[in-house]
């Protein structure tokens, strides 16, 4: 069985001159693609943002069983259009959705009939037997999750997309504006643990704990010496100094 995963973005991004941010690389995809090969599933990638055009798209999907995408809610346009293209050039073809927009707007991912599986919630814990096999899952599918981030596998990032520019220090990221490149990227907590009337984020999304500092630092050392010297870190998380102590 053949099986591409498709990183969702902005078209063209990684082909001409655009934003740091525009080209931020997905942790959810490299995550989930760390633990399918961990377990020997494989699956080739591609991106949406190293095309022009949707145009472009059909040849580089042709040929494959299995589009994985992971959908964000700016992303759901992207992962609409190319899961439209997949199933014109691949028939029989079978396209499996995850991420935050399915698990916030699952009735409007529900209406994509080239949607055939749509996973709810986190996909760690799922997403080896989903992707192995996905005919034994229902359309709707909850998502299992890790109790704590401590227990993720150190994510791989040479399984992120290469853009293959001058400017780009893959693995790592370029400058942002915030601090000297390369940047490292990384994650240290999932879902805000506040309440707010305006997100309540923990009303769609299951608490889980947060990486451990030691678990933190360690991920930081081991970028730096594989892949750096860093020049500054973004944490994807607006959380990181909620317990000061």
């Amino acid at each position: 069985m053949k099986r591409l995963w498709l990183d969702l973005g902005d078209l063209g991004v990684f082909v001409r001159p655009a934003g740091a941010h525009d080209r931020w690389q997905d942790h959810g995809l490299g995550l989930l693609r760390t633990i399918l090969e961990n377990n020997n599933v494989e699956t080739d990638l591609f991106s949406t943002r190293s095309i022009r055009s949707f145009d472009e798209l059909g040849k580089y999907v042709a040929g494959y069983d299995v589009l994985v995408m992971n959908v964000r809610s700016y992303t759901y346009p992207f992962a609409y259009q190319a899961a439209k293209i997949f199933k014109r050039v691949n028939p029989r073809g079978i396209v499996i959705t995850g991420g935050m927009h399915a698990t916030v707007a699952p009735d409007e991912m529900e209406t994509v009939a080239e949607f055939d599986h749509i996973c709810q919630g986190p996909g760690e814990n799922i997403i080896v037997d989903l992707v192995r096999d996905p005919r034994a899952f229902p359309r709707m599918i909850t998502g299992v999750g890790a109790k704590s981030m401590s227990d993720w596998v150190l994510m791989d990032r040479t399984l992120w997309p290469n853009p293959n520019l001058a400017d780009f220090p893959w693995p790592l990221e370029p400058e942002c504006g915030w601090g000297p490149g390369p940047v490292a990227t990384i994650l240290t907590s999932r879902v805000c643990p506040w309440q707010c009337v305006f997100c309540n984020e923990s009303s769609y999304i299951p608490n889980m704990g947060r990486k451990s500092v030691d678990q933190v630092i360690d991920e930081l050392n081991f970028l730096d010496d594989k892949y750096g010297p860093i020049g500054s870190v973004v944490i994807h998380d607006s959380m990181f100094f909620q317990h000061p102590s």
